[in-house]
């Protein structure tokens, strides 16, 4: 049972926070895919309504540091009982994944993982600095709280999550305390030291950690070679999937070495990036993080993309 937030400072808006409900992750799965009900879960969401066309496209309006915020945002990933990746399309600029690991218990630890762009600029670069990092997380925090204690609370009472109605919900809330975050949360087993397994990290997010400068950060892409030759991410390292331990004992030191040090995989949506995180991890790499959306969406996107040809002629500049 914890709580933790990212291994790195919140730059540019990237957080990561963690928490154990216990319930299984089929029941978290289909309680959190209520989209339309968050309203009910957590406090900072006021609305969520579905494209009729398209349940994937979504408009959402929420409370953002104290501030009201608006935005649509689509799915980009979606695996049942594992996954749930998305990304602003429109309005408030934010992406993020949820993750769902069945815990040895059986329970479901969840990891939230949201990436956004401060508002005002500059400025708001400088507050997420200072304080609004910290105000976020403990907004994070609140809401996971209370879904923790909600879900719980439900699936005491009936573990099938689609005979939870609005009267089943208005009773619970009714009953229910209010989430308090801050020392009590000692009392239920929150840890600031976990870091959440597996790791998967989105557009939004890497995009504003290289924004920000990220050094800390060893990118690895596990195409075939040829396909790095072609374009990757600009500042990545080629690592086909068959020698990629070998290229992260390369670039990243050995594991002794590297344990602060983070590992990003990528591939095209082929699923090689996965096979590479759990390889990495397995090999003892616990900072190691997919990034579930591809290359092709770092092209789509218009993001820095380099050739072989090119990175070759900047070494010799």
């Amino acid at each position: 049972m914890a709580i933790g937030t990212s291994d790195t400072a919140a730059a540019h808006g990237n957080h990561r926070v963690s928490i154990a409900v216990q319930v299984p992750p089929q029941f978290a799965y289909r309680m959190w895919t209520q989209f339309e009900r968050f309203p009910s879960f957590f406090k900072h969401i006021q609305e969520v309504t579905l494209d009729p066309k398209n349940p994937a496209l979504q408009h959402w309006r929420g409370t953002v540091l104290g501030f009201d915020q608006e935005w649509d945002a689509e799915i980009t990933t979606q695996v049942p009982e594992q996954v749930i990746a998305w990304r602003s399309v429109k309005g408030f600029a934010n992406s993020g994944s949820l993750t769902f690991e069945r815990t040895d218990a059986g329970a479901t630890l969840l990891t939230v993982q949201i990436g956004y762009d401060p508002p005002l600029g500059a400025l708001g670069d400088i507050a997420e600095i200072i304080w609004v990092s910290q105000r976020f997380d403990n907004d994070l925090e609140e809401d996971l709280t209370q879904f923790k204690a909600l879900a719980e609370r439900l699936y005491a009472q009936t573990q099938n999550p689609e005979a939870i109605t609005e009267a089943v919900l208005e009773e619970a809330r009714a009953t229910q305390p209010p989430a308090v975050v801050g020392e009590k949360d000692i009392a239920v087993g929150y840890e600031t030291s976990h870091i959440p397994q597996p790791n998967v990290i989105t557009t939004q997010e890497l995009r504003n950690r290289l924004d920000w400068g990220e050094i800390a950060l060893t990118i690895l892409d596990v195409r075939p070679l040829e396909a790095f030759r072609a374009g990757h991410i600009r500042g990545a390292n080629t690592a086909p999937a068959e020698v990629v331990e070998e290229r992260a004992y390369d670039l990243a030191g050995r594991v002794e070495q590297g344990m602060d040090r983070q590992i990003l995989v990528y591939s095209d949506r082929d699923g090689l990036s996965a096979q590479a995180a759990t390889q990495l991890r397995a090999a003892g790499y616990t900072l190691v993080l997919d990034y579930v959306d591809g290359f092709s969406a770092w092209q789509e996107a218009g993001l820095p993309v380099e050739t072989q040809a090119a990175l070759e002629e900047r070494k010799q500049e």
